[in-house]
């Protein structure tokens, strides 16, 4: 997987980079000027920063490729009990979702496929 990594070019990674980091400000900013759906924006916006930090680390090789990946699989559930909550589903569907999918991640990761890691999630 390493040698089909090497050949994304720079420009791709860093332009992912600065989208999730442009997302995750602009979510920061609805979160303070929307009050009546103020946490609902802080935890997508709080999803897409961990987000641009696993990124972010794993640019200077602080995180190792097994660990990113892990963190990675954590992310889609913040990401997707997030968004379900944004989208005012009800909150044990949007938790459910959020425990749900990093499960199926691990349970691929740990007991199937590792090659396949955040594919399933």
């Amino acid at each position: 997987m390493d040698g089909v990594l090497q050949q994304v070019s720079g420009f791709a990674i860093w332009g992912s980079f600065s989208a999730t980091v442009v997302l995750g400000a602009f979510l920061l900013v609805q979160a303070v000027v929307d009050p009546a759906r103020r946490w609902k924006f802080a935890l997508f916006s709080a999803a897409m920063w961990f987000l641009a930090s696993l990124d972010f680390l794993r640019s200077l090789n602080a995180l190792s490729p097994a660990a990113y990946e892990l963190l990675r699989i954590v992310w889609c559930g913040a990401y997707a009990g997030s968004v379900l909550l944004l989208f005012d589903y009800p909150g044990r569907g949007a938790a459910a979702a959020a425990v749900a999918l990093p499960a199926f991640g691990f349970a691929v990761y740990f007991g199937i496929r590792p090659e396949m890691r955040t594919t399933p999630a």
